[in-house]
């Protein structure tokens, strides 16, 4: 299975590929689900991730995220929807300050 990230737009990368680029220290593999690589740089629930180096992966298959779901985890990184982590997000992200007033 191969998906799209918000660091590398035009090419296709493995889970694996993933957990070689995450920021030193990263934990869990974030991914937003449901929208076109073209529309990544409009949705809200990216703001955070804008000049941050930590990746996301974009799945735009369900059944991608239905399989995050239920398998949980990567070689021990858990898998962390954007949509519903806001409190895991800042974790990752250092000192950067989420929004509390996100959806």
């Amino acid at each position: 299975m191969r998906y799209t990230s918000n660091q590398e737009m035009n090419k296709s990368i493995s889970l694996e590929d993933y957990t070689k680029s995450m920021k030193e220290g990263q934990k869990k593999i974030y991914y937003i689900a449901g929208v076109m690589p073209k529309d990544i740089g409009t949705n809200p629930f990216m703001e955070p991730f804008k000049d941050s180096d930590v990746p996301v992966l974009i799945v735009s298959n369900q059944i991608d995220e239905m399989v995050f779901q239920q398998i949980g985890t990567f070689k021990g990184f858990t898998f962390v929807n954007v949509e519903s982590g806001y409190e895991e997000i800042s974790k990752d992200l250092g000192d950067k300050e989420v929004q509390s007033d996100m959806p």
